[in-house]
This record gives C-alpha cells, structure tokens and sequence, in this order.
C-alpha cells in the first residue's frame, strides 16, 4: 500500500518511454485535446492556447518503490508526535488573533487546520515547488490519471482568471499546491485572501494559507459542533459487510451491533448523527466510528492513514490548550 506521501505518484508515474521525440510528439497531441476539453468548458480558445504553449512534458517523476505498510499502531505514534502538537501550538501563538477569527468566520476547530498543516507540510515558510502546475498536471493526465485532466483545466482556469502567471503557479512533483497540499481545483474553488491584500497566496502567506483550509472544510460541510469521530471496539462480524465510508448508521445502530468505545462504554445516545465503521487495517486492526468531518477531511486527501493522523494529532493539539 502507497502512504499518503506517494500515493499521487503510484496513481499516475510517469513511464519511461524510450524514444524521447515521439514521446513529446504524442504528449503535445494530447495537450491539443486537454485545450480542446478547456475550451469547451467554457474558457477563452486564444487564451488557452496562450497557456497550452508553454506547457512541456514534466519527466522529473520516479516509477512507485515498494515498500512494506506498517500497521496503524506502527504509524499513528510514529507520525502523532509530541514535537509536532507544541511547534502547532507555537506557531498559532503567533498569529493567535488573527486564526481564531477566521476559524469563527467559517466555523471549522483551529486544531484541526494546525493538524493538516503539520503533518502535510510543517510550518516553514521554505516552500519547495518549483514546477509548473500545467505541466505536471499535463503529464499525469498524459501518463494516464484521468483526474489530472480536471486538474489542468482548474489550473488553466487560474492563470486566466485567478491572476497567475503560468511560472507563478507552481506545483511539488505530485502536483498539489503549497503546505497543505491543495489540488488546483481547490485553489479555484475554496482559496480566499485571508489578510484583504488582494491575493491569494497559497504556498508562503500563513493567513491565506489558513482562511483557505477554513474555507475549504467549510465549503465541504465541515460542522463545528462535531469532532472527528472516536476509536472503537467491534465484533469481527461486521467486517466487511458494513464497515468503510460507504455505509452509515446512528449511533444507537452501532450500539446494538455490538459496537462499543474503546473503553467498553456504550456509545452516545443519539439518533441525528450517520457515522460510520472504518478498519483501515482489517478486522484484527484498529477501528474507527467517524463522523462527517473526517468525510470532509478525507475528501480532499483520501488516506486513511493520513487522515487518522491529522485526527490523533488534532486531539494532541487540544490536549494543549487549542480548540
């Protein structure tokens, strides 16, 4: 299994084609048609041939490695660190006014944007993209991961309409955007200006990065009276039958399958929440009940052991005194 670190990479590396003009020859054919897709979306034909001109065939990617998938006993402690929750905490103490009314402005939990951002990116202002996110997007989508197509439209998108030079919006080798690793569609859609300057600066501007992720959650329907989810006891036999994110019940259903807290206590009493049962390492590993936040988290990363993470690390964070 690819970790969340690999796992754009494992979808869509790029092969290494042994003839490298007839390479360049298909991948700039395929542009044609990814501009053809642009243009009838909607956008301005001479405007995306102004963007698709400049696009080249990205080859700095690596074939996947194989490597073994440690447990989720293995790797939330590995991950969840001590050091991690104090550097969030030290870092929104700094800007401590400021992310608190955001994170009332759009109702999501600071804990949990200082946990994305610490286990996606820490929180140095050294940002280390340097590719053209057309490119890299071109590329995969050339290699063959259909999503990428999307995402080269969104990225055509932005440097027309989003005041992006086609050099200015840069992406890492697995084409997300900046610390916490947005998609070029979320930088479109969700982004906002956090400090009024009148840009969005996704990759070194701390409030934008944080109005962004707020907003991001929000627009996914992120709900603040709710947490995560909790780590649970549950019989083997509702694996698989009923477990994954594809299968919800309240939490009086779970109760009377035989679904208990980790502690052997009976689980909340209520009929309005739909969660659901996750057993990311099967039957004889951990298992989750999860809410509709970690559904919204898990859409913009679909990694359960990366979201798991950022949820241990967000519990972390408010052990600390963040909510």
């Amino acid at each position: 299994m690819c970790r969340w670190t690999q796992s754009w990479i494992c979808s869509a590396a790029l092969l290494l084609l042994p003839n490298i003009v007839v390479a360049e020859q298909n991948f700039s054919a395929f542009v044609s048609q990814l501009a053809d897709k642009a243009k009838n979306s909607g956008i301005d034909a001479q405007q995306v041939e102004q963007v698709t001109k400049q696009v080249k065939l990205f080859r700095r990617s690596t074939l996947p490695v194989a490597e073994s998938s440690p447990s989720l006993d293995v790797y939330i402690p590995a991950q969840v660190t001590e050091q991690k929750a104090l550097t969030a905490q030290r870092f929104f103490q700094q800007y401590q006014a400021k992310f608190s009314k955001i994170s009332q402005q759009y109702g999501v939990q600071p804990r949990f944007i200082l946990a994305q951002w610490a286990m996606l990116g820490g929180f140095s202002q050294q940002d280390a993209a340097t590719y053209p996110l057309a490119s890299v997007a071109a590329s995969y989508a050339f290699a063959g991961d259909e999503a990428f197509s999307v995402e080269f439209i969104a990225a055509v998108r932005l440097i027309i309409n989003g005041g992006y030079s086609f050099d200015e919006l840069v992406a890492s080798t697995d084409g997300r955007l900046g610390p916490l690793k947005f998609s070029a569609s979320m930088l479109l859609h969700c982004a906002v200006d956090g400090d009024g300057d009148g840009k969005i600066d996704i990759w070194q501007n701390p409030l934008d990065i944080y109005a962004s992720a707020a907003n991001c959650l929000h627009e996914g329907g992120w709900d603040n009276s709710q947490t995560w989810g909790r780590q649970v006891l549950a019989p083997k036999a509702l694996y698989p039958g009923r477990t994954g994110l594809d299968h919800q019940a309240s939490f009086i259903e779970w109760q009377q399958l035989g679904v208990r807290r980790y502690d052997s206590g009976n689980l909340p009493k209520r009929k309005d929440m739909q969660v659901s049962l996750i057993m990311p390492d099967g039957v004889k590993g951990r298992k989750y009940i999860v809410y509709n936040n970690y559904r919204v988290l898990y859409q913009q990363h679909p990694d359960h052991y990366l979201m798991l993470a950022i949820a241990h690390l967000s519990e972390r964070i408010k052990s600390l005194g963040i909510d």
